[in-house]
């Protein structure tokens, strides 16, 4: 009895061993990790704005930060382009329906961007005479009888050439590990004059 107990925990043994090793071989023992870091840049765009109010005229200054937060230097064959555009639209109307969208400004950028490195861009954007009041995004309103509620969106967005053209490409994954934080976006809200 005893010998078929050894007998038996000496089969277990061997097919656990034969099992684990059949594993490790096939490489399926170690469980699979992050996989290598891609080497390449990450360009990110940033914007901060600052809004005055001077007899109905509405000064929006827009600062861009343009940085490569990626492991590798961004080198590119033509200067990266800064493009600012706003779109603005008055609700209960959509920015789809009103389709208001300007273009502020482009702004080429040097070629080359080093890992780490940031540049910052501002522009001013000015709201001629309709401005009667700044409105906080988070309270609710109401407009006054000579009043209609507007949206402004400003956006910075990071292109790889200046000036940009219909057909030019887009940063490929080794110029751009992740295309999705190439633009930034501020709304303001505000009382417009009627």
């Amino acid at each position: 009895m005893k010998s078929r107990k050894t007998f038996m925990l000496f089969l277990t043994l061997l097919m656990i061993m034969t099992m684990h090793s059949f594993a490790f071989a096939a490489g399926v023992s170690k469980a699979p990790g992050p996989g290598p870091v891609p080497v390449c840049s990450d360009l990110v765009a940033g914007l901060k704005l600052t809004k005055t109010l001077n007899g109905g005229i509405g000064i929006i200054t827009l600062e861009a930060t343009i940085c490569n937060k990626g492991n590798a230097d961004y080198i590119g064959q033509d200067p990266l382009d800064a493009y600012f555009f706003v779109i603005t639209w008055h609700p209960p109307k959509t920015a789809a329906q009103e389709h208001d969208l300007q273009t502020i400004s482009h702004t080429p950028l040097v070629p080359r961007l080093n890992k780490g490195e940031c540049r910052t861009v501002t522009v001013k954007y000015t709201i001629p005479g309709k401005v009667s009041r700044w409105v906080n995004e988070n309270i609710r309103v109401k407009p006054a009888a000579d009043e209609k509620l507007a949206i402004k969106e400003f956006t910075i967005s990071i292109e790889k050439k200046y000036p940009v053209q219909a057909g030019d490409k887009s940063f490929s994954p080794a110029e751009d590990c992740n295309n999705q934080n190439t633009r930034a976006f501020k709304a303001i809200k505000y009382m417009e004059k009627i």
